[in-house]
C-alpha cells in the first residue's frame, strides 16, 4: 500500500502517460473478468446444489408415496390375496408391489407357510420388473436379495430344505453385485443359520448368528440383536444346551421391545417353557405357562399346535400320559395337515417314548419307522 502522498503525485503522471493507462485498463479487464469467472463457478455450484436438494426432495416424496401405496396393497392381499395385484398399475408400483409381498409373506410365517411361500415367490418374480435405467443396478440388486432371502426362509419355514438352499445361493450372488449393507447382511445369516439348524449343523448355525449378532450390536439394532440372541438360544437347545438355552433367552427378552414385536416375545417365552420341559422342570413349566398364558392368545394355528404340543410334554412329565398321548396324537395330525412333516416326525418321537412306558412296543416301532422315514425324504439325521 503506496502512502497518501506518493499516491497523489503518481496521479498526474497515470492521468497522462498512455503505457500507464494501458497497463491499468487491462488489470481492471483481468479483475472483472476473475470476478465474472467466480461468479459464473459460484452460479454453477449453487445450481448444482439446487439440484440435489430438488432430487433428494423428490427421493423423499417418492419414498412417501411407496410407503403408502405399499400399506394399501398390503391390506389388498391380506384380503383379497394376488388377485389384488390384477389392478395395480404397470409402472411406478414395482417397488410397493415388491414390497407389499415380502411384508404380507413374513406376516404369514406362523399362520400359513405354504401361503407364506407363494407370496415370497411372487415378489421374486416381482423384482424382474425392476428396471437397472429407472433404480439403479445396486439398488435392483438389493431387492432381489431381499426376495431371494426372504423367499430361502419361507422355503426352510415350508421343510422345503434344498429349495432353501437353492434360493440362499441366489440371494448371496445378488447381495455382491448391491450395495452391501451390513443390516441385510445380518439378516441373510440368521435366516441362512435357521437352515443350518434345520440340518442339524448346528456350529454353523451358532456361527452365523454370531456375526450376525455382532453386526447387529454395532449398528445399535438393540432389538433385532436380543431376537438373534433368542435364535441362538434354539440351536445351543437342539445341541442339548438347554440350560445355556434358558440364559440367552431371559437376555434376549431384557434387550428387545416387547410392544414391537409382541410375536418374537411369545415366540421367546413359548422357547423359555420349552427348554424347561429339556431340563425336567414339568410343574415348574406348568406354573410359569400358567402365568404366561396371555401370550398364545392371539396366536396363529402354527403356533396354537405347538402350545398344545407343550402342554402334551407337561401333561407327561408331571404322569398325566393318558391326556399326554391324546395330545400328541392330535398336534402330530394338524401338523401333517399343514405340511410340517418335520416337526410332525417330533411329536411322533415325543409319542413312541411315551407308549413305550406302557409297553406297547409294536405301536412305537410303527412311528419310529414313520418318523424316520420323514427325516429320510427331508435329507435329514436325528442329532446324536
Amino acid at each position: 500500500m503506496l502512502p497518501p502522498g506518493r499516491i497523489k503525485a503518481l496521479l498526474p503522471h497515470l492521468l497522462q502517460c498512455a503505457s500507464c493507462l494501458a497497463k491499468v485498463g487491462a488489470t481492471q479487464k483481468r479483475s472483472r473478468q476473475a470476478e465474472t469467472n467466480q461468479e459464473t463457478e459460484e452460479n454453477a455450484y449453487d445450481a448444482a446444489i439446487d439440484r440435489a436438494f430438488r432430487q433428494a426432495q423428490q427421493v423423499v416424496r417418492q419414498a412417501n408415496v411407496d410407503r403408502v401405496r405399499t400399506r394399501k396393497l398390503v391390506k389388498q392381499l391380506a384380503l383379497h390375496g394376488t388377485g389384488a395385484l390384477s389392478t395395480v398399475p404397470s409402472k411406478g408400483w414395482e417397488i410397493p408391489i415388491v414390497e407389499a409381498l415380502l411384508q404380507q409373506s413374513w406376516a404369514l410365517r406362523h399362520e400359513a407357510p405354504a401361503r407364506m411361500t407363494e407370496l415370497a415367490e411372487f415378489a421374486e418374480i416381482a423384482t424382474r420388473r425392476l428396471e437397472i435405467e429407472v433404480y439403479g443396478r445396486a439398488r435392483v440388486a438389493d431387492f432381489r436379495f431381499r426376495a431371494w432371502m426372504e423367499l430361502g426362509n419361507a422355503y426352510r419355514i415350508a421343510d422345503r430344505l434344498d429349495d432353501a438352499e437353492h434360493a440362499f445361493g441366489c440371494a448371496l450372488a445378488h447381495y455382491l453385485q448391491g450395495t452391501r449393507d451390513k443390516l441385510l447382511l445380518a439378516r441373510f445369516l440368521d435366516f441362512r443359520a435357521s437352515l443350518h439348524r434345520s440340518r442339524r449343523e448346528l456350529t454353523t448355525a451358532h456361527q452365523h448368528l454370531y456375526l450376525a449378532y455382532i453386526i447387529y450390536r454395532r449398528h445399535g439394532q438393540t432389538h433385532t440383536a436380543g431376537r438373534t440372541l433368542i435364535n441362538m438360544a434354539i440351536t445351543v437347545g437342539y445341541n442339548r444346551q438347554s440350560e445355556r438355552a434358558i440364559r440367552y433367552i431371559q437376555r434376549g427378552l431384557l434387550m428387545i421391545d416387547q410392544n414391537l414385536d409382541r410375536g418374537l416375545t411369545a415366540a421367546a417365552i413359548h422357547n423359555y417353557l420349552w427348554f424347561m420341559t429339556e431340563c425336567g422342570l414339568f410343574e415348574e413349566a406348568r406354573q410359569a405357562l400358567s402365568l404366561n398364558r396371555h401370550w398364545y392368545e392371539l396366536s396363529k394355528r402354527v403356533t396354537a399346535v405347538k402350545l398344545q404340543w407343550l402342554e402334551a410334554r407337561i401333561e407327561a412329565g408331571v404322569g398325566n400320559r393318558e391326556q399326554a398321548e391324546a395330545n400328541l396324537r392330535e398336534v402330530k395330525r394338524s401338523l401333517e395337515e399343514i405340511d410340517l412333516h418335520y416337526d410332525a416326525a417330533l411329536v411322533a418321537l415325543d409319542l413312541a417314548a411315551l407308549i413305550l412306558q406302557d409297553d406297547r412296543r409294536m405301536e412305537a416301532h410303527h412311528l419310529l419307522f414313520g418318523a424316520v422315514n420323514a427325516f429320510s425324504a427331508l435329507g435329514l439325521c436325528r442329532p446324536q
